[in-house]
This record gives C-alpha cells, structure tokens and sequence, in this order.
C-alpha cells in the first residue's frame, strides 16, 4: 500500500520534472531511469536527477544547495509577514 502512494509520488514528480525546459528548449533537468514510471514492480519510488543550464551544463550540488536554502527562507519569511499582517 504505501509503496504504491511514493510510486504515484516519484511518477508525478518524474512527469512534471521531464516536461520543464529552458527557454532555448533544453531539459531543465536529466532524468535517470529506464522508462517512463509506468510499472511499480520494476520502478521503485526513487527519481534519479542532474539539474542543467540552459547550456547544457550541470548545475553542482552546492548551488542547488544554496538555491533551495534561500527559496526556503524567502518563503518562510513571506510566511511570517503574511501571518503578521493577518493580525
């Protein structure tokens, strides 16, 4: 049962991450995986990824790091303000 839930998990995200591209059409990202998240007996829950530039080139670790570290601050902080001024 549960691994059926994190199947549908990792297809969805596999869907939506294989359909975004950079504005010249290049892959936002590069998936690693052998067909398209249809089967559960042969796909576990786990999406394989490299995120890309619009050149073609790896986006390293450390600033995907750094970039998902300030989104999540950013949104946090919008969070608060929203809450604050709900008061």
């Amino acid at each position: 049962m549960v691994s059926g839930h994190t199947f549908c998990i990792a297809k969805y995200f596999h869907y939506n991450l294989s359909h975004l591209h950079h504005d010249n059409g290049m892959s936002v990202a590069e998936i690693y995986c052998n067909g398209n998240f249809q089967d559960p007996s042969t796909q576990g829950a786990v999406v394989n990824f490299n995120l890309m530039r619009a050149n073609g080139m790896y986006i390293g670790f450390a600033e995907v790091r750094k970039s998902v570290s300030r989104a999540i601050t950013l949104t946090y902080s919008l969070k608060i303000l929203d809450m604050m001024f709900r008061i």
